[in-house]
């Protein structure tokens, strides 16, 4: 589930590091001195490796091994197959996607991923991976009118439009006492809204006019970032003094603690109309990158589950599947779960590794349980918004969790959802203690049970809203942090990675893609590049074939010859 789309951008490196000792002016990326100036004799000089033969001759290819058929593994393959590698991909379940999926349930379709995508129209920098990968072929995209909405029991609505110039006349309208911070905020969207970030290299192969031209155009924004990544959340709210607008911008996100950034690069793709959701759903986007992959030559062994990674002499040499069967492969991708990867694929290689106190230290953003519903009800006069959350005059309670508000969805723009007339829709409930669920893991009636009674709480809090609706209602389902975690193997059941705040963003923005000790094996997807989301697999994936075609000489390419 990809409920916060995606912040890409907060990850940026928008400094380098820089040190001076002996008269030289020594610029460090990923703690590698990539170039320095020598302040005396005012001289730059790069440091780099000998300068060595390109490989053209693509026809002495080399073997690499991917685990899992997510987006990033998908778009690890299809990178691989464009700069002449013989990949194969190993998933464990029977579709592409990973949490970027759909499930039918009668007639219906049911989505679990794709509230608005990152990426989606070419204003923004992502636009160009999601091309490269096929993922937007035959994509029709609709823009919401609105990011959120939130309803209080007084009947006053705050919308968060996705144009900012609306959202401007909306919310001085509400609260003219805060036009300055209103203004504000609208005003550092519409900046950020102008920028495309420098994401096309891996910072580690970036050159001095690399780095020059990202230091160029980050230039104009370095004083909003600065502000952005060190303010919260919380605090910018608290900054209102209307409560409408103070309580909703502190549950836009759903972490309080978030990043002030998180909001406003959101909010930035919206105004560009680059947060769109494709028609078709999550499985078909999902589809489209692997029918890319597969048209490139690449494979999908699916029912594959990869049990272990080989490692002889401190480098990996292939896969092992839960059957048994190994393959061998001159590299390896973990592009799933990276906790299942260094705990269970490399036989507890966690402690002691670059990634154990993120996973030790860090807050992982919750998982979520999603109620699903297929109804014979037209709601196509529903608000054209990502999610509307609706106050309840009653509590309810979930997984132990006192619930006052509701997150309701409706697909009513999607056609190919449900059948004329009819409507798919669904409720949205965070679920803050995975441990909850553990426990219940031990206990299959208790677990029936509990989503029995999520199911019918919600329905009972619909009727507030849509009387009638428990007869409209044909067909629903529960998935619960649970079913992320059996289909996918993601740690906590979590639909994206760490949460960046301002105490932690700057130790967040360089997580490396190898193991020190392993050579060939590097690790892709969200958990590479926090807060997480789809555009971080692509963009992961993409950075460690660009690693792994440096390694063996060649140049990359995002094209077919």
């Amino acid at each position: 589930m990809n409920l916060l789309g995606n912040y890409p951008l907060l990850t940026l490196n928008l400094c380098t590091s820089f040190s001076i000792k002996n008269g030289l002016f020594i610029v460090f990326i990923r703690n590698e001195p990539t170039f320095w100036y020598d302040v005396v004799l005012k001289r730059l000089t790069i440091v780099k490796k000998p300068k060595e033969l390109l490989i053209s001759d693509k026809t002495m290819k080399k073997k690499i091994a991917i685990i899992g058929a997510g987006i990033a593994g998908l778009s690890a393959g299809i990178y691989a197959q464009m700069n002449g590698f013989d990949s194969e991909i190993y998933e464990s379940h029977n579709l592409p996607g990973g949490l970027c999926t759909s499930w039918k349930r009668g007639e219906y379709t049911f989505d679990g991923c794709i509230h608005w995508l990152t990426g989606s129209g070419e204003k923004d920098s992502f636009y160009k991976f999601w091309n490269e990968i096929g993922a937007l072929e035959g994509k029709k995209i609709i823009d919401p009118d609105e990011f959120m909405r939130f309803a209080h029991p007084d009947g006053t609505v705050v919308k968060y439009y996705t144009n900012m110039n609306k959202l401007q006349a909306h919310l001085l309208e509400i609260a003219p006492e805060d036009a300055k911070q209103i203004k504000k905020l609208c005003r550092m969207v519409k900046k950020m809204s102008r920028m495309k970030s420098p994401l096309d290299k891996p910072y580690s192969l970036m050159k001095f006019k690399d780095i020059f031209k990202m230091i160029f155009t980050m230039l104009p924004y370095m004083r909003l970032f600065k502000y952005l990544n060190s303010t919260s959340v919380k605090d910018f709210a608290n900054t209102f003094q209307n409560k409408y607008i103070r309580e909703s911008l502190r549950q836009l996100l759903y972490m309080e603690d978030f990043s002030l950034s998180g909001i406003v690069f959101t909010l930035s793709a919206c105004h560009n109309k680059s947060a769109g959701y494709p028609i078709g759903g999550s499985l078909e986007f999902a589809r489209s990158i692997e029918k890319k992959y597969v048209e490139l030559g690449g494979k999908v062994r699916y029912n594959s589950f990869v049990e272990k990674i080989n490692v002889k002499n401190g480098k990996t040499t292939g896969i092992q599947l839960k059957k048994g069967e190994e393959f061998g492969a001159d590299y390896v991708i973990s592009a799933g779960d990276l906790y299942l990867a260094l705990e269970k694929l490399l036989d507890g290689r966690l402690e002691g590794s670059p990634y154990e106190n993120l996973f030790k230290d860090e807050v992982s953003f919750p998982s979520a349980v999603q109620v699903s519903f297929g109804a014979n009800r037209d709601f196509s006069d529903q608000p054209n918004t990502i999610i509307q959350h609706l106050p309840l005059k009653n509590s309810i309670t979930i997984a132990g969790e006192e619930i006052k508000t509701i997150g309701f969805k409706s697909y009513n723009l999607d056609p190919t959802l449900a059948p004329k007339g009819k409507s798919t829709f669904i409720v949205f409930h965070s679920a803050q203690d995975f441990g909850y669920w553990e426990k219940l893991k031990q206990d299959k009636d208790a677990y029936k049970r509990e989503k029995q009674n999520i199911l019918h709480q919600t329905i009972q809090a619909l009727e507030e809203y849509f009387p009638g609706i428990m007869e409209d209602i044909e067909v629903s389902d529960v998935a619960t942090p649970l079913t992320y975690q059996r289909y996918t193997h993601v740690w906590k059941g979590s639909y994206m990675t760490w949460v960046q705040t301002p105490e932690n963003f700057n130790k967040l923005r360089m997580i490396p893609y190898q193991l020190p000790d392993i050579k060939n094996l590097y690790f892709s997807g969200m958990w590479l590049m926090p807060p997480g989301g789809l555009p971080c697999g692509v963009k992961t994936s993409r950075d460690v074939i660009q690693l792994i075609c440096h390694e063996e000489n060649r140049t990359f390419t995002t094209s077919v010859e």
